[in-house]
């Protein structure tokens, strides 16, 4: 497809995916630098997650926390089962 063939907006969608002129990657010691402070903030947690325990986040639990973090360690310390609102939420969510 010629771009004379696109309409407007389909300009716009692919100006803005392309690479813009003049940008230049990040510098190889910027990501090294990055990957290392990451590192050494999550040493104090390093321990806890294995491939057999990993760390699991979804929007259920980031929703909970962001609520009320105490209600969400509260659900959390209870076995999952099926009750009227987990019902409601699971049929409205696929729906």
């Amino acid at each position: 497809m010629a771009d004379e063939d696109l309409n407007p907006l389909q300009h716009e969608v692919l100006a803005s995916l392309r690479i813009p002129d003049g940008w230049q990657p990040i510098e190889p010691h910027v990501i090294a630098d990055v990957e290392q402070l990451l590192v050494d903030a999550l040493e104090s947690v390093k321990g806890r997650f294995t491939r057999e325990n990993p760390l699991r986040i979804n929007k259920h639990g980031l929703s909970t926390v962001h609520g009320c973090e105490k209600h969400h360690v509260e659900q959390k310390k209870e076995a999952f089962s099926w009750n009227v609102n987990t019902v409601r939420g699971t049929i409205v969510h696929k729906a």
